[in-house]
C-alpha cells in the first residue's frame, strides 16, 4: 500500500499543468535545433519524445472521462499514443499528475494485466495538485493501469504526459538498457523493510542493498529506478540519493516540509556492495521516514553505449538561477522561457547525447503554476513536469530530449510572479 501518513502540502486549486491552453511561447527569437530523437534504440534503450498529453480524465483524453473514485483501476493504451510506437515499447516514461482530489491518498501506476502492487507513485491531499515521473512497463494490449485505493474516500482527476519510451529488453539487455519490473517495495523505515528501522535522523546516511532486491539481478545492474517517498518528517529539508561509497553530492533528490509526504522518481547508480545511499542533511533538525519502490534496472554502459543506453552519473548541480549557475540568473518571471546547455555539463559528454535525466526543483515561487521542460528549439508543449504553489519547494525527475546540446525550461504566463529553478543532472542517454 502507499504511504499512510499524509498532511497539508499547500493549496493548489488550478488545473494541472497546461490542460486547456498551451503555455506561453518563448519570448524573443529562438534558434530551431534538431531534436535528437532515437528512432530505433537498442534493446532496453530510451527514445525521448516531444512531451505529449495522452491522458486527461477531465476531458476524456486517453479514453477515461470523469473523476476516478476510490478503489477503482482503469487502463490507458500507451502503445501507439503520443509518439510511442505501436509495437516494440517495453516501458514508457509518463509524467503523471493528480488534480482536484476530494480525498487524501496515493496513486499507483503499473503494467496492465499484472496484480496491483503494494507500492505507490505519488501521494496527494484533498484539493492539492501533485505530479511525479513514472517509468512503467507496458503491459497487456499495450496498456498501463492506474489505481486509486480504497483509502481515497472520494475521487481524483488524473493527467499523464508521455516523455519517452524504452525498447523491449532482451534476456541480455544492451549496454545501458532498461528492464522494467513489477513495482516492489524494497525500503520502508517504518517497518524495517530494507534493513533500516525508524526515522533517518539529521546529518546521517543509510544504505540500501538493491542488487538482488525486488527483481533487480544480483549482478549486472549498474543503476536502478526507485520511486522514493519521504513521510512523517519532523523538519523541512531535502533527501539526497546517491551511489554508496561516493561522497554525498551537493544535490537533492526530493524536498519535503514539516509533516508532509512527498515522492519523486530517482534513477541512481549502484555503488559499493550493490547498494545505494540516502542522506538526510544537517539542515534537517529532526528525522524522516523513507520508503522506496523499485521500478526497474539498467545494465552497465560501455565506453561506447548502445543507442538509447543510459549512463548513470554521480548527481551534480548544473542549474541554479539563485546564483546564475547554468547561465540564467533569476528569479524567472511568468511567461519566460530559458535554455540550459547540458552537453558537457556535470559529467555529460560534449556530444552523442539523445536525452538527459534531470532532477528539477522549483523554490521560492511567488505564484501558483507549473514548469515545463522540453527539447531546445521547440514551441513550449502543452504539458507539465511539476506543479508548485506560493512559498513551497517542489522537485521532480525529468527525462528530456536534448537538441543542439540544450534543453528549455518554461514558466507559464499563468504564473503572475516569479520562481527560482534548480537542476541536478542524474545521467544521460546515448544517441
Amino acid at each position: 500500500m502507499g504511504c499512510a501518513t499524509l498532511a497539508t502540502l499547500g493549496a493548489f486549486a488550478s488545473p494541472a499543468g497546461a490542460a486547456a491552453t498551451a503555455p506561453a511561447a518563448a519570448t524573443g527569437p529562438r534558434a530551431l535545433g534538431a531534436v535528437a530523437t532515437v528512432v530505433t534504440p537498442a534493446a532496453g534503450g530510451y527514445s525521448p519524445l516531444i512531451p505529449a498529453r495522452v491522458l486527461d480524465t477531465r476531458n476524456g483524453t486517453g479514453g477515461k472521462t470523469g473523476p476516478v473514485a476510490g478503489n477503482q483501476s482503469f487502463d490507458l493504451v500507451v502503445a501507439g499514443a503520443g509518439g510511442v510506437p505501436a509495437t516494440g515499447a517495453g516501458a514508457v516514461a509518463l509524467n503523471v499528475t493528480v488534480t482536484s482530489p476530494t480525498c487524501s491518498a496515493w496513486l499507483t501506476v503499473f503494467p496492465a494485466g499484472q496484480a496491483l502492487p503494494g507500492s505507490s507513485n505519488l501521494n496527494y491531499l484533498a484539493t492539492k495538485t501533485v505530479a511525479n515521473l513514472v517509468v512503467v512497463g507496458v503491459g497487456t494490449d499495450g496498456k498501463v493501469s492506474f489505481n486509486v485505493p480504497a483509502a481515497c474516500v472520494g475521487s481524483v482527476e488524473v493527467v499523464a504526459d508521455v516523455e519517452g519510451w524504452y525498447a523491449v529488453p532482451t534476456a541480455t539487455p544492451a549496454a545501458g538498457g532498461f528492464s522494467p519490473l513489477a513495482p516492489a517495495r524494497v525500503l520502508d523505515t517504518r517497518n524495517g523493510t530494507g534493513g533500516t528501522t525508524g526515522p533517518v535522523v539529521s546529518n546521517s546516511t543509510v544504505d540500501l542493498v538493491v542488487a538482488g532486491a525486488g527483481g533487480v539481478p544480483a549482478t549486472g545492474a549498474a543503476a536502478v529506478a526507485l520511486n522514493v517517498t519521504v513521510t512523517s518528517p519532523t523538519c523541512q529539508s531535502w533527501l539526497t540519493v546517491f551511489p554508496t561509497a561516493a561522497a554525498v553530492p551537493a544535490s537533492s533528490s526530493l524536498n519535503y516540509g514539516d509533516s508532509k509526504t512527498v515522492a519523486n522518481l530517482v534513477v541512481v547508480g549502484i555503488g559499493t556492495g550493490g547498494k545505494v545511499s540516502f542522506n538526510v542533511p544537517a539542515a534537517c533538525s529532526g528525522g524522516v521516514q523513507v520508503v522506496a519502490d523499485v521500478q526497474g534496472w539498467f545494465t552497465a554502459p560501455t565506453a561506447t553505449p548502445a543507442v538509447g543506453g543510459y549512463t548513470a552519473l554521480t548527481p551534480a548541480r548544473v542549474l541554479d538561477t539563485r546564483s546564475g549557475l547554468g547561465g540564467t540568473a533569476g528569479p524567472v518571471a511568468g511567461g519566460q522561457v530559458f535554455d540550459l546547455t547540458v552537453d558537457g555539463a556535470g559529467g555529460v559528454p560534449a556530444n552523442g547525447v539523445s536525452a538527459v535525466a534531470l532532477n528539477v526543483t522549483v523554490t521560492s515561487p511567488t505564484c501558483v503554476g507549473w514548469l515545463t521542460v522540453f527539447p531546445f528549439g521547440l514551441a513550449t508543449p502543452p504539458s507539465s513536469n511539476l506543479n508548485y504553489v506560493v512559498g513551497k519547494t517542489i522537485a521532480s525527475l525529468v527525462m528530456v530530449g536534448v537538441s543542439a546540446g540544450k534543453v528549455s525550461i518554461s514558466v507559464p504566463a499563468a504564473c503572475g510572479g516569479t520562481v527560482q529553478v534548480v537542476a541536478d543532472i542524474q545521467g544521460w542517454f546515448a544517441a
